[in-house]
């Protein structure tokens, strides 16, 4: 993580604020998430979709977590961040966006010529608690290493109006892809879906 990636985080940081950081499927995501660990004291609250084999969900949340990370379920996420705000505890909601959103509740925009749906939910969460959002790109250096830049999305997300925040990542990320295609997970059927004609 370079200083200026350290620095964003830590204007918030000094100011007790939780962020939403928000990142892709480019390079070791994983190592991003263990990363903030390594650089910073300030939790990180990593949001994960349960896999359906028990045992291999229980590794990889004793991998994710091993650091100290706080790994949450999505479905426990609310609960969690606000058992967080009442006890007065900062930490960093980290999000991997890219994944295929279902078409009826998705951010419809272009990405990368196509037509795509995006999860909402780091618009949502930042929008409810006007909690900052940064946005996190990983490019590979060599092989085995990796480095973190980061960029300020918004620091007052409740001035936003719908969509622009959900549109300003996404803009990131494909910046991310384009300078590094092969460093993106293509495989995980990003245009499963077709925007719905009413929309």
């Amino acid at each position: 993580m370079d200083e200026q990636a350290q620095r964003n985080f830590q204007y918030f940081f000094d100011k007790n604020q939780t962020v939403v950081g928000v990142m892709g499927h480019c390079g070791n995501w994983e190592w991003g998430a263990i990363s903030h660990q390594v650089y910073f004291s300030r939790m990180i609250t990593g949001v994960y979709h349960p896999l359906s084999n028990k045992n291999f969900d229980d590794f990889m949340l004793k991998l994710r977590g091993r650091f100290g990370g706080d790994i949450v379920a999505m479905n426990h996420l609310l609960k969690r961040l606000i058992s967080l705000k009442q006890q007065n505890i900062s930490t960093t909601i980290g999000l991997i966006a890219d994944q295929t959103a279902p078409p009826e509740s998705a951010f419809w925009t272009t990405f990368l010529n196509q037509d795509t749906a995006i999860f909402n939910g780091p618009e949502k969460l930042a929008k409810k608690f006007n909690y900052p959002v940064i946005f996190l790109s990983v490019k590979k250096i060599k092989r085995g290493y990796y480095q973190i830049d980061t960029r300020i999305i918004s620091e007052t997300p409740a001035i936003h109006p719908e969509g622009e925040l959900s549109e300003l990542h996404v803009r990131e990320l494909e910046k991310n892809i384009r300078e590094q295609p092969f460093n993106w997970l293509w495989s995980h059927r990003r245009w499963k879906h077709k925007k719905p004609v009413n929309m």
